[in-house]
């Protein structure tokens, strides 16, 4: 490794990291001790709204906030070597042959797109699927999205001439390049793992015309420089542009403080993605039967996980209760800690927990139907969710482990939720491991090592994660109370099996 390059020298690198709540801009230095070192220089909100009837993102008002970090950035001096874009995964934009937006693009939490998946499912079963892409059947994914716009006929697609995953696209917007980079078009549900392409039969199967999906491309690779119009606007002038790890959990797990590969993690944050890292997708019956997911990495590595629903309950809690009242996310933590254990458990999987709005009435709803009561506190709401979230890791990654026969002896927990200590020791009870927390900013962490990867200043992942493991402190949390735990877990499985089988029988309805 050579840090920045010279003694004394600290290049400046530029993480610009889009999250489902907002969005940030991550300076990164690395000393000469080999430290990397994070400032968050700029921060705006982000969300979903009604427009026309669909949930969508506002990608325009997002390129403004983006270049006004930038702008932020030059006016401090700082002129970063280079930067890089990571985002949340599956969602995308239109562009039509000039290269403009058709549309703004959907959100994965539209109402419409169960039911696109249950249409598509009886074109082509859960297990080819699976078998295919490797991607777990979930109503989120871009496939779905996509095959809802073909069968209502999308004025949009029909004028589509590329499309563009979310990160992607801001990165073609700073460059003008357009590329599609693997481990986001990795989480589409379209993509061959065996080849590195699209499927060409699950392409067919939705209907959608194969022109517009670009060449999938690997991680850690140069894009260019920013445009001139960019560079005139923000006033930054030779900054490089990489497309590290497009998709944020990428970046995330990249940036773990693990050493070995003994350990399984959650990349903890509005989504919890918990499982381990392989050499190589997950493609058997058995991975389609627990509807694994096999999400591509660096250097030749494998995502094989379960998206659990994270720390969007904990977002929806606040937005539920009355304006001014909602408590951060720490004091809600500590609510949580005094109120009674395991006085209530929901199922975070449950569908009625996906879309935005009324979550109070849907928690009180799903604990009429399973028998219990509502918490009557704010305190014990957040100590439902908290203990549902540990067991549904639980649950989850047990699921992973079965498939790949791993056995782990610790949990890393990187991103947002590595704060929450609650949670985090409610994790390494109800697993059994200890958890290791931390990196809090482990997808800032991953986007600018990335960068350093890709520009040969650092050799491979080994190298990467040795970087975090000098940088960043992790917090310890032991295993306690396992009888309690393993109790309360079998009595969520209980719950969790009667509503879906209420579900199937058309009992919630």
């Amino acid at each position: 490794m050579n840090p920045d390059t010279g003694p004394g020298r600290r290049v400046t690198r530029l993480a610009i990291d889009l999250g489902a709540e907002s969005g940030r801009l991550v300076e990164g230095r690395l000393d000469a001790c080999g430290r990397l070192s994070l400032e968050e220089t700029f921060r705006f909100p982000n969300g979903p709204s009604m427009i026309g009837g669909r949930l969508r993102w506002d990608a325009e008002a997002l390129w403004k906030r983006l270049l006004e970090g930038l702008c932020r950035t030059s006016e401090s001096g700082n002129s970063p070597a280079s930067l890089s874009v990571d985002g949340w995964g599956v969602d995308f934009v239109l562009l039509d042959e000039k290269g403009t937006l058709c549309e703004q693009p959907l959100s994965y939490r539209d109402g419409r797109l169960p039911c696109a998946m249950e249409a598509f499912l009886r074109r082509m079963g859960r297990d080819t699927l699976h078998r295919l892409t490797g991607i777990q059947v979930m109503p989120i994914n871009t496939l779905f999205q996509l095959f809802e716009m073909t069968e209502s006929g999308s004025p949009a697609l029909a004028r589509a001439s590329r499309l563009l995953f979310i990160p992607d696209y801001f990165a073609y917007l700073l460059t003008g390049c357009r590329r599609t980079e693997a481990t986001v078009a990795s989480t589409s549900g379209m993509a061959d793992p065996a080849t590195g392409s699209w499927s060409v039969e699950v392409v067919e199967a939705a209907g959608i015309d194969g022109g517009i999906l670009g060449r999938i491309e690997a991680p850690c690779a140069l894009l260019g420089g920013l445009s001139p119009a960019v560079e005139s606007i923000a006033g930054l002038c030779g900054t490089l542009v990489y497309s590290g790890a497009s998709h944020d959990t990428a970046c995330a797990v990249a940036a773990l403080p693990a050493s070995g590969d003994d350990f399984a993690y959650i990349s903890s944050g509005t989504w919890s993605l918990v499982g381990v890292e392989a050499r190589s997708p997950a493609l058997s019956s058995g991975a389609a039967e627990a509807n694994i997911t096999s999400e591509a990495g660096i250097c030749g590595t494998w995502r094989v996980l379960r998206n659990l629903s994270g720390l969007w309950l904990f977002q929806q809690l606040r937005r539920s209760l009355p304006h001014g009242e909602a408590p951060g996310y720490g004091e809600l933590a500590a609510m949580a800690e005094d109120a009674e254990p395991f006085a209530a458990l929901i199922d975070p999987e449950s569908p009625e927990f996906l879309a935005p709005g009324r979550f109070l009435e849907a928690v009180e709803a799903f604990l009429g139907r399973t028998g219990q009561s509502m918490p009557a506190t704010t305190g014990g709401i957040a100590r439902c969710l908290l203990e549902s979230l540990a067991l549904s890791s639980r649950r989850g990654l047990e699921s992973v482990l079965s498939v790949t026969g791993r056995k782990p002896g610790v949990l890393h927990i990187a991103g947002g939720g590595s704060r929450n200590a609650p949670l985090c020791r409610m994790t390494a009870s109800a697993i059994g491991i200890p958890v290791l927390a931390g990196p809090s900013e482990a997808t800032a962490a991953g986007n600018i090592l990335c960068q350093m990867l890709a520009e040969g200043e650092l050799s491979g992942l080994g190298e990467i994660r040795e970087v975090s493991r000098r940088s960043f402190p992790v917090s310890e949390h032991l295993p306690d109370g396992r009888d309690e735990w393993d109790r309360a877990y079998e009595r969520f499985l209980r719950i969790s099996e009667s509503d879906s089988q209420r579900r199937q029988e058309g009992g919630s309805r």
